[in-house]
């Protein structure tokens, strides 16, 4: 069959190789409002690709799994970036910039003032730090001002969207200290779609075609299709 020189070379009329994915997740909307939307409007069909998703905690236990080769491709909140600035994963599209952090109070934590002495939960080198660390800085306090703890019976804690709304709406006397957009004039929550970098030189055209798919998704959810 003859080219058609009407379409780009790189349009989805071209046969492509199918190939399947797995992809690292994280379990709330903002991991998967692009890539849900992409795989339901059949765009990652249209690339031959087949998506296998698997849930994580979080961004950082993400790259671990990428490292190992369980996983191809991966979503990371804000916190997870620094591990990308240390050359353990590169980058390949920004997904969005959120609003889904807080640091949440308890009965007895109604300002960031507050949070001093207090017993604090937090997921370490994740955006729920990062979220701590500006809320103490902003009361003029640090971490050697609270007790950082990483599980239940504590005083506030630092987490990440949907367990914050979850939070806010059933803990009895939960208040919402600070969230991202307090922090707006000073920093950014960013989340991104991450490859390991020798996997991203060795399928470079696996990528694109991933990223083909993802961004049509993210153009199709923007138009008022949330």
């Amino acid at each position: 069959k003859e080219p058609d020189p009407t379409k780009e070379p790189d349009s989805t009329d071209t046969p492509v190789e199918p190939v399947t994915l797995n992809i690292g997740y994280m379990n709330n909307y903002g991991s998967l409002w692009s890539v849900m939307t992409a795989k339901e409007k059949g765009y990652f069909e249209e690339e031959g690709i087949t998506l296998k998703l698997t849930s994580f905690d979080n961004g950082p236990n993400i790259i671990p799994a990428m490292e190992n080769g369980s996983i191809n491709l991966g979503y990371i909140g804000d916190g997870a970036h620094k591990l990308c600035v240390q050359g353990r994963a590169s980058i390949i599209a920004l997904s969005h910039v959120s609003n889904g952090d807080a640091v949440i109070g308890g009965p007895n934590v109604k300002t960031i003032e507050d949070l001093k002495g207090k017993t604090v939960a937090y997921a370490s080198g994740t955006s729920s730090e990062t979220i701590l660390v500006n809320t103490l800085t902003k009361a003029g306090l640090t971490m050697n001002d609270i007790t950082p703890m990483m599980s239940k019976g504590v005083d506030a804690c630092a987490i990440w969207s949907p367990q914050s709304l979850t939070i806010l709406a059933e803990a009895e006397g939960a208040t919402k200290l600070t969230d991202n957009m307090t922090f707006a004039d000073t920093s950014v929550s960013l989340a991104s779609w991450i490859a390991m970098p020798n996997y991203l030189e060795e399928n470079k055209d696996v990528v694109v075609r991933f990223l083909r798919a993802l961004f049509k998704g993210m153009a199709y959810a923007a138009d008022d299709h949330y």
